[in-house]
């Protein structure tokens, strides 16, 4: 089959064209409109966020994020030996006018965020703050990395896309790992044109092309509708997540988004999060603490993230949110000794 020995072939370094097209329709149908030729497959966010900055910076340069950001974020800028600016947020996302004053003390390059869906704390960046942020990017010609892959549905009101906004500098990342499983280790990077070489020759260096038999399974799963009924399945199922989330949790300070596969929880004054994290661990109940995504030297609030989605069922979720619950009303009393 002419299919099957194309996805078994060696293939340009930004996949088929063919994949390319069927991804670049997909996203138009979820209200990301992009061109085929804008495109380059990759696996998955993970891999888009290091081939970016792979190409975007050299080693000692410098990149901006918001003080609490994406764990694999981090790690990618430890593995390429790159230097973190950081700056804060508020309920309307990154705060650029602090921005602002950290280029001028430490100028960067690039700036990674996530505008729709912050992860950890689940804060969607407002349109002014995002059109401050492409008009201070113009102004000081820093490159935009925006991370789409927690994907929000445009019915829950998504603001414009950086990418749209600012399309001669923002790389826009999209995973299908992430959205139909994490196995299906395929994801897209909508590049300027002017990037595409620099990204091309960094897709080479790692693995020489994306697997085209995993893009074309993706494509199979889009153009026969298992995709869409799968996108589909699972917000209804976070939506109902989320809601049993906050009305187990009601009274204490969550956070979430009502198609997020995550709640980040601000704990209680006094409370530490590593008492907590142990406490629950040994009832089989794990969550992750907000020091896991500290930037640079950036101070561990005592917060944690509890993901809804790991749970294999709603009973099981319920069981935990029940422990959870108890903990958070009970704190243990707080153990110490000395030497």
């Amino acid at each position: 089959m002419p299919a099957m020995a194309d996805a078994l072939s060696y293939q340009p370094e930004a996949g088929m064209a063919s994949s390319r097209q069927t991804l670049s329709h997909w996203m138009g149908t979820l209200g990301l409109p992009v061109q085929p030729e804008e495109l380059l497959i990759n696996q998955g966010g993970m891999h888009g966020i290091f081939i970016t900055l792979l190409a975007l910076l050299a080693p000692g340069e410098r990149i901006a994020s918001e003080e609490l950001s994406y764990p694999g974020l981090i790690s990618a800028v430890q593995q390429l030996h790159l230097k973190t600016v950081t700056v804060g947020q508020d309920s309307d996302g990154i705060d650029v006018t602090g921005l602002m004053r950290r280029y001028e003390q430490q100028p960067f390059k690039a700036l990674y965020v996530m505008p729709e869906h912050h992860n950890p704390t689940t804060v969607a960046m407002s349109q002014a703050r995002r059109e401050a942020l492409v008009a201070f990017a113009r102004e000081k010609d820093i490159w935009l990395i925006e991370d789409g892959v927690l994907f929000v549905p445009e019915a829950a009101r998504r603001g414009t896309p950086l990418y749209r906004l600012a399309p001669e500098r923002t790389i826009y990342l999209f995973s299908l790992a992430k959205l139909l499983g994490g196995g299906l280790r395929t994801g897209v990077m909508r590049a300027p044109e002017a990037l595409h070489a620099r990204l091309n020759a960094a897709i080479r260096a790692q693995s020489w092309m994306p697997p085209p038999l995993m893009a074309s399974l993706a494509c199979a799963w889009i153009e026969h509708g298992d995709a869409d009924r799968l996108l589909a399945w699972q917000h209804e199922e976070l939506c109902i997540r989320q809601a049993m989330g906050r009305d187990a949790l009601r009274g204490h300070d969550v956070h979430g988004h009502e198609h997020g596969f995550y709640l980040w929880i601000v704990l209680p004054a006094g409370q530490r999060a590593s008492r907590l994290i142990d406490e629950l661990a040994r009832q089989h109940v794990y969550l992750t603490p907000g020091e896991a995504f500290c930037v640079g030297s950036t101070a561990a609030p005592q917060a944690v993230r509890l993901c809804l989605s790991a749970a294999a069922s709603r009973e099981q979720l319920a069981r935990a949110l029940a422990i959870l619950k108890h903990a958070l009303d009970n704190p243990a009393p707080a153990l110490w000794e000395t030497v």
